[in-house]
């Protein structure tokens, strides 16, 4: 059989793959996490020296690239003259049946023809080592003699034949790049590469070398695979650790040796490990006649810097970037099978078209952009490039012309939404160039499955027709491209990370793959053997590969977009210096699939001028004092002024405010907010060229004394009939000078008239208001019909209104913002997901109580926030476990630190790493303390940051974190009688907080009603029976 069998299951695989085709997994240092997307885009430095003729690095990769001359689309035509070359120019041997692997000699017709020749040296080699493959290969007499030396354990006398077994990690765009790299190393070293081959990697490729086999036999004595990992004692960089070897017994002659060493080269690989990449070792290494390598990565680039290897690989590559190119095509060969599912898909969809476009789409689970945005970058790329033609939407039903040219898509990608938009577009508008588009999309198995046979057949079967492709399109740092690229010849447009470039896309400078986690450079100056003349050049370029820093100390996006006006919210002009946090959160939170709408943005920037115009120190603010001062409202003025008087804690402040400026928005008013006693050293001012503080002369400032009882609100001047809300504003000298309005939890009936639109249509003439509110009270401003349309246009996604206007009003001051950043890059950013937990409990007692804590684990475990702690120490941890950092913010500790020893001294039951961290304890809440403030607003933010959240019911604290984030919640249900409830918590149903003390009153009725059933999208809240909420109609 040619088709590769194996005979055991390797049961702890992971169906994971780093970076491309993975989930991020495991403790992973921080710098690791970021040395994929910063280099990725343009791809790894280390690979760009071994671009051109010279061995220098090429800091062109760090410019906006071209499209090489060129480089476009050959004849549509599947057979042209170099597609006849079923041998690939001598890569391939003669010596196969060709029946017994189709793909081996057929590959050649479906694909463009590559430009690049394989060296007559290449060529040499591959006929050298398939003559030692046969010799030493399974079943050999030489074979079995090595297997009898392996089994004594002692490797002391020399060998004929030397070996690696590729051991399979992560996915199966991984298991190709490293598979390649493996064989690469075996062809420098005279070794015969033997493949542990998996169940679920069964009937997928044929066998490569003419004669025998590269599988490794079922009886190998080595076994337990899945076992081998960094604390593997027998790993190279174990034992020289360990000093159980030593870099000097390679001089010795008559030195024992272990009977083999293994290499750890996965991501997750240490500094001992990365010794791998030495000269001396290399030379060590020798010793051993068994290698066993691990590796998930493309780690070509390395062996090019190791300074013996130097000549040969100029021999074997003239072309330095065409490595993997000939060798994937030398080595890989879809079984028949496969072939079957390529082949016809290709005939049935593809084979038609007059050019084809490949689009491989993959959105890693640890840097997710949203899929609006992802889907935007595809289009605007291919529409940017050339290679997709936009579409005509004045003349969308334009019927298309009977000559043109055909273009036919094929997308990969787990989700089908984005092929499915794609062919929407395409369907219901005509192109500008008269071209008729078909989109295609094999699979959508919504979910990696790579310990899946069926699964990898599909995987394989669609790397392969991405190949086919005239022009291709990948994603960052995606192993899956990269082996689709290297099988095509292609250099191909990639999607870069939105928060790393503005560009939607740029060209690679070639097919090669990027090794993602590589040594540094200079790993080998304490060891020997390293390559100072690359070293001395190429330790710049490799710095944003490791670090992902660049000189000037810009610090690296854990998340977010580089979008610092968040789509139009923002405003230009603002010295950035002033206030860092305005444009640099975004870096820091993960991008949110929200944007504002344009009538929000326009609102905001004519909000912006008014408040330029009528602010403090304008002549109309002076004027509009001076009628304030005179006692009168009978005179009307140009400027009209709402003021919010500080209040309550922190998170009911900025709801309040938050409330407030919608009032202003809505009624074009100027906000003032009453700076109280830390306000200015909280926030920065968010109006350019101007400033929402108060100022000190105000007329009015015994604002502490504002209450329900204050004779000037305006539900007492009601109730005592000094106004009426009945007054059309005609009769001007019965209007007050200001009218105070009393919108906390405890105002009375007549102040909740405030949200009846007679009650508003009075208030219009009326130009100093005074607000005083504990409470976020936009939900009731969503149910006065003056407003209704008005909101509608600024909020068509009604849940989003704090989220907009809380990014837009609340950065933090430079010194909050230090508090904020440094913490998070102290504690919370190498983890690999963070969980925020925000714990307030309302009890007479100080706590902590533990059926507080019991909630907080039962609804953590049962939304799968949290893992299980296992209570049983034979769970251990390993490298590549993921690690999961919880932020607690509480005024007791004592949550935390109970949390904290749970998994400190109990392994977890999936393996997962769990760190929880608390920032601050007072103990009690101590309102207008700034530090305390400082903290407070400081924790609020970095929960904001976390990827999942867990709030406590009736927290405003909790409402800030999640509006700012964009977050739906668990919501912790309020506990009852001591007792922890059941079910403990509940997903919010949107990211808008909770008004807490609503009307209860149908103006238009002029009755009592429920006003959370009075229209759709105003809804009761989870954790406050009473309390209301804007949800989006479509999620309820």
């Amino acid at each position: 059989m040619e088709a590769i069998t194996g005979t055991r299951r390797s049961r702890g695989y992971h169906s994971l793959e780093i970076a491309g085709d993975a989930e991020t997994k495991g403790g992973r240092k921080a710098w690791m996490r970021w040395a994929a997307p910063a280099a990725c885009v343009l791809c790894v430095p280390l690979l760009l020296l071994l671009v051109g003729d010279h061995w220098r690095p090429s800091f062109d990769w760090f410019q906006g690239a071209t499209h090489p001359k060129g480089s476009a689309s050959v004849s549509s035509s599947v057979v042209g003259e170099a597609a006849k070359d079923k041998l690939l120019g001598g890569l391939l041997s003669a010596e196969f049946e060709e029946c017994s692997c189709f793909s081996r000699y057929r590959s050649a017709v479906y694909r463009k023809a590559s430009p690049h020749v394989p060296s007559p040296h290449l060529v040499e080699r591959l006929r050298r080592y398939e003559a030692l493959h046969r010799k030493c290969g399974p079943n050999t007499e030489l074979y079995k003699k090595s297997v009898e030396r392996l089994k004594s354990k002692q490797s002391m006398a020399a060998m004929e034949c030397n070996y690696i077994v590729w051991i399979p990690h992560y996915g199966l765009g991984n298991r190709v790049v490293s598979l390649v790299s493996s064989f690469l190393y075996a062809l420098l070293n005279d070794r015969v590469l033997l493949v542990h081959v998996p169940d679920e990697l069964t009937d997928l490729f044929c066998e490569p070398f003419p004669g025998t086999s590269w599988v490794l036999p079922s009886d190998f004595p080595v076994h337990n695979f899945q076992n081998f990992d960094k604390d593997t004692p027998q790993s190279y960089g174990n034992m020289l650790r360990d000093k159980v070897i030593s870099n000097d017994m390679r001089f010795s002659a008559n030195a024992t040796f272990p009977a083999y060493a293994y290499l750890h080269l996965p991501w997750y690989y240490n500094e001992w490990d990365k010794l791998f990449f030495c000269q001396d070792a290399q030379q060590m290494l020798r010793k051993f006649p068994w290698l066993l390598l691990k590796s998930d990565h493309y780690f070509v680039p390395s062996l090019f810097l190791v300074e013996e290897y130097d000549d040969e690989l100029r021999r074997l590559f003239p072309e330095r970037t065409t490595v993997f190119h000939h060798l994937v095509r030398y080595l890989l060969h879809p079984s028949n099978t496969v072939w079957g599912y390529v082949t016809r898909y290709y005939h049935a969809y593809l084979a038609k078209a007059d050019k084809r476009v490949g689009i491989q789409i993959r959105n890693l689970k640890n840097e997710p952009v949203p899929f609006e945005t992802l889907l935007g970058q595809i289009v605007n790329c291919s529409s940017k490039e050339g290679i997709l033609p936009s579409v005509d939407l004045r003349h969308p039903a334009r019927p298309a012309e009977d000559d043109a040219k055909v273009k036919a898509v094929f997308t990969t990608s787990l989700d089908s939404g984005y092929s499915d938009r794609i062919k929407n577009m395409y369907y219901e508008h005509a192109t500008t160039t008269d071209e008729i588009v078909g989109v295609y999309q094999a699979s959508h198995e919504v979910e990696q499955r790579t310990e899946q046979q069926k699964h990898n057949i599909k995987a394989l079967s669609e790397i392969t027709l991405l190949s086919f492709s005239d022009v291709l399109i990948t994603t960052a740092c995606s192993t899956f491209g990269y082996v689709a690229q290297g099988l095509g010849g292609l250099e191909p447009l990639i999607l870069t990370k939105p928060w790393k470039s503005k560009l939607p896309c740029r060209w690679a400078k070639s097919p090669e793959p990027c090794f993602l986690i590589p040594p540094p450079l200079d790993v080998c100056r304490d060891h020997g053997g390293i390559n100072k003349k690359m070293a001395k050049h190429a330790t710049a370029a490799f710095r944003l590969i490791a670090f992902g820093q660049k000189e000037n100390g810009t610090f690296p996006s854990p998340g977010g977009p580089n979008d610092r006006f968040l789509h139009g919210l923002l405003a230009a002009g603002f010295d950035e210096q002033s206030c860092l946090s305005r444009h640099q959160s975004v870096l820091y939170r993960k991008e949110s699939p929200h944007v504002p709408s344009s009538y929000l943005v326009e609102k905001l920037r004519n909000y912006e001028a008014l408040h330029k115009k009528c602010g403090p120190n304008t002549e109309l603010y002076k004027k509009a004092v001076e009628q304030l001062k005179s006692g009168h409202g009978t005179q009307s003025t140009e400027c009209s002024y709402v003021i919010w008087i500080s209040y309550s804690g922190l998170g009911n402040k900025m709801l309040s405010i938050a409330s407030a400026f919608l009032y202003a928005l809505l009624t074009n008013r100027v906000l003032f907010i009453d700076r109280g006693f830390d306000m200015a050293d909280l926030f920065c001012e968010p109006f350019p060229g101007s400033s929402w503080l108060l100022p000190l002369d105000f007329p009015i400032n015994e604002f502490d004394s504002f209450d329900m009882k204050t004779p000037k609100s305006y539900g007492n001047m009601l109730k005592d009939k000094v106004i009426s809300n009945s007054d059309d504003g005609t009769s001007t000298h019965s209007l007050p000078d200001y009218i105070y309005l009393h919108l906390s939890h405890d105002y009375g009936d007549h102040d909740k008239l405030f949200f009846c639109e007679d009650d508003q249509r009075f208030l219009r003439f009326v130009p100093w208001l005074l607000l005083r509110s504990n409470n976020y009270f936009v939900p009731s401003l969503f149910m006065i019909p003056t407003y209704e349309e008005e909101l509608k246009h600024l909020f068509p996604e009604k849940d989003t209104v704090f989220h907009h206007l809380g990014r837009y009003l609340f950065h933090p001051t430079n010194s909050v913002w230090g508090l904020i950043t440094r913490y998070y890059r102290s504690y919370l950013a190498k983890a690999d997901e963070r969980v925020g937990i925000q714990v307030r409990t309302f009890e007479t007692d100080a706590g902590p109580f533990q059926h507080v804590l019991d909630q907080i684990l039962a609804c953590t475990r049962r939304a799968k926030l949290l893992p299980d702690a296992s209570g049983q120490d034979t769970v251990a941890s390993t490298p590549n476990t993921k690690s999961k950092a919880v932020l607690v913010t509480s005024l007791n500790s004592g949550y935390s630190e109970n949390i904290r020893n749970m998994y400190w001294e109990h392994p977890t039951a999936t393996g997962e790493i769990i760190s929880v961290y608390q920032p601050s304890r007072e103990g009690y809440q101590k309102t207008e303390k700034q530090m305390h403030d400082m903290k407070a607003l400081a924790e609020i933010f970095l929960l904001s940051w976390t990827d999942v959240l867990v709030t406590s019911a009736w927290s405003t604290f909790g409402y800030v974190a999640q509006g700012l984030g964009g977050l739906r919640p668990w919501i912790l249900f309020k506990p009852e009688n001591h007792t922890a409830p059941d079910p403990p918590c509940r997903r919010a149903v949107s990211i808008e907080p909770c008004f807490h003390a609503p009307p209860f009153y149908d103006c238009k009725a002029k009755a009592g009603a429920d006003t959370g059933a009075l229209v759709p999208y105003v809804r009761h809240c989870e954790d406050m029976s009473w309390g209301l909420k804007l949800v989006d109609q479509n999620e309820w």
